[in-house]
């Protein structure tokens, strides 16, 4: 809902319509930074291509995530591959991960196809919710992954200026899923159970 109307007539370099910089695996929501001049167009580019952007991703995933924070540095088709993590929140589940999901923010410090989604499932063993390429359950409204935090140095700014910082909440159906199951197991689950949700 970002302005994503052309820029005024006559402003040098113009692009005739908004250009985006970068991309999202297609069933990922979240974030997209779109250029409207040349300038801006090169400047954005050129911080995404040399790792100058600073990205968080939020995910709910199945089952236990065992730690709070870490780094997770993975090769994926050879090349390098590097996120950071931190958890969130952890919640239980009848029917999803095993009885437990895990709220992540995901940091991407490379850029490789499919890796914060391949990074959860092959190295960290939670595979994200509705990611059935990877392994995740299916809740019924699509995948749990979206981007929520963009920062990087603006093209326009001279240097040493305060950064562009454009940041938005997780989808509403992240927080609906985590309330609704864990409502669901402290109702239905044996007594014995621990349906408590710990917020780390």
């Amino acid at each position: 809902h970002y302005a994503l109307q052309p820029p005024p007539a006559g402003t040098p370099g113009a692009l005739y319509r908004p250009h985006i910089c970068h991309r999202l695996d297609r069933p990922t929501s979240g974030l997209l930074l779109c250029a409207k001049t040349r300038h801006a167009l090169l400047g954005v580019s050129s911080a995404f291509r040399d790792r100058e952007v600073h990205k968080q991703y939020r995910a709910v995933v199945c089952g236990i995530v065992e730690g709070d924070e870490g780094e997770v540095d993975s090769p994926i088709m050879r090349r390098e591959s590097r996120t950071r993590w931190r958890v969130l929140r952890r919640g239980r589940s009848l029917r999803l991960g095993g009885g437990h999901l895990t709220e992540l923010a995901l940091f991407p410090l490379t850029g490789r196809t499919h890796q914060l989604r391949r990074h959860c499932a092959e190295v960290l063993g939670a595979p994200i919710v509705g990611d059935s390429k990877y392994g995740g359950g299916d809740a019924g409204s699509g995948l749990y992954l979206s981007a929520v935090e963009l920062r990087l140095a603006h093209p326009d700014r001279p240097p040493g200026a305060p950064p562009l910082h454009v940041a938005v909440e997780a989808p509403a159906k992240f927080g609906r899923l985590l309330a609704h199951e864990q409502q669901r197991w402290e109702r239905l689950a044996e007594p014995d159970g621990d349906g408590v949700v710990a917020e780390c």
